[in-house]
């Protein structure tokens, strides 16, 4: 049978994984920012075949809801929405903490 144990939550601890993770975010939407137009491609000559797969590439890769710069653009604001939650549930927890204890002095008469 497996044994449940307590987890100890350090709320200090969890803001600053929350700040690591939203400054990695930011850190990547520069990036992808400053370097997506260096994934377009301008077709290599004039004909219908060349102009469709030069547009084909460009929607794909960095234009459109559905391309890769789209994708990873999502995956950084749920990298930004997670440290929210991060720092809403650090505040959570010390707002808790500091509830117990004065329960806890109250308890112990003062």
């Amino acid at each position: 049978m497996p044994v449940v144990r307590d987890i100890a939550v350090s709320p200090d601890r969890i803001v600053a994984v929350a700040d690591v993770i939203e400054e990695q975010a930011k850190a990547l939407e520069r990036k992808v920012t400053e370097q997506v137009g260096a994934l377009n491609i301008k077709a290599p000559a004039d004909d219908i075949v060349s102009q469709e797969a030069a547009e084909a590439w460009n929607a794909v890769v960095s234009h459109g809801e559905n391309s890769y710069a789209s994708r990873v653009m999502a995956y950084v604001h749920g990298l930004q929405g997670l440290a929210d939650q991060l720092r809403a549930a650090g505040r959570r927890y010390l707002s808790e903490d500091d509830g117990n204890a004065a329960a806890l002095g109250d308890a112990a008469g003062g």
